[in-house]
């Protein structure tokens, strides 16, 4: 992998400062395949980020880690059942074992449940061969979420690769309500459309696509919850300042958030007052 991503210490090193200069409370990553390269953000952020994790799956790691300025109070991953072809070396989504990491993360007494994924890459959208595979992640995620979010607000950050018409984002959105934190407060920088949705950029600036390639929106922040509000939404993390080179071939998608916590907090106690009192009545 060294070798397949250009300039990756340099990059990772950019990273790690961007990120410690930022006043994130919150991060999710993906592809950061070699563990070295976690080790050296955990080592660059801890003073910012006390709290981290990384999700080990597959022959190469998952990619997926989350840092946080919070506690992390509890962790899990789920691989997901079908991950692509083992002889597809070519695309390597097998090797990576695709799948979702979940953090609670707890906010000054309120519990977050914070999602981070990577769907299996559509590679031909003319002739999309991984298109069950990538249906199936959806819907597994989307069940994994169900069945994990209790009554605490849901965060999902990830690279669904869907784009906003496909049925992949139209299933994970609709059939939990998630809400798309670009739709409800984007700053206005996509400046294109097609087929009525809107897009991250009118030119590809990226130096690690080839300018002739039509930028497409598959990075996303959804969330749920009554008591959470997307206030702004943008992308950022594209050129490194006075270099050739951006982080990554995918720009960042950065969002703030109001949470009601004191409200939350209450409907929380409401809830497990409610569970403990139904546990003992059954048990009698």
């Amino acid at each position: 992998l060294s070798s397949l991503s250009p300039h990756r210490d340099e990059r990772f090193k950019y990273l790690a400062e961007a990120l410690r200069q930022s006043d994130y409370d919150i991060i999710g990553l993906q592809e950061v395949w070699l563990i070295k390269n976690y080790e050296a953000l955990k080592v660059a952020l801890k003073a910012v980020f006390p709290h981290s994790h990384y999700f080990y799956s597959g022959k190469i790691g998952s990619g997926k880690c989350i840092f946080s300025r919070f506690p992390i109070v509890a962790t899990s991953f789920t691989a997901y059942t079908l991950s692509g072809y083992p002889y597809a070396l070519n695309h390597g989504d097998w090797l990576g074992k695709k799948g979702v990491g979940f953090c609670k993360i707890d906010v000054n007494g309120t519990i977050l449940n914070v999602y981070v994924t990577h769907i299996h890459a559509e590679y031909n959208r003319d002739n999309d061969v991984y298109l069950p595979h990538r249906v199936t992640e959806i819907v597994q995620l989307s069940q994994l979420i169900r069945f994990t979010a209790g009554n605490s607000p849901v965060i999902l950050i990830g690279d669904l690769n869907f784009e906003p018409e496909d049925i992949g984002y139209r299933f994970i959105t609709t059939s939990l309500d998630l809400k798309d934190a670009w739709l409800e407060a984007g700053d206005g920088v996509m400046l294109y459309t097609r087929n009525n949705i809107d897009y991250s950029d009118s030119l590809n600036t990226n130096s690690f696509t080839p300018a002739n390639e039509i930028e497409k929106r598959i990075d996303y922040i959804l969330y749920s919850g009554d008591h959470l509000k997307s206030q702004a939404c943008q992308v950022t993390l594209g050129r490194i300042p006075d270099a050739a080179f951006n982080y990554s071939d995918h720009e960042g998608v950065e969002a703030t958030f109001q949470l009601n916590a004191r409200r939350l907090r209450q409907r929380q106690d409401m809830a497990g007052r409610f569970y403990h009192s139904y546990a003992v009545a059954t048990c009698q």
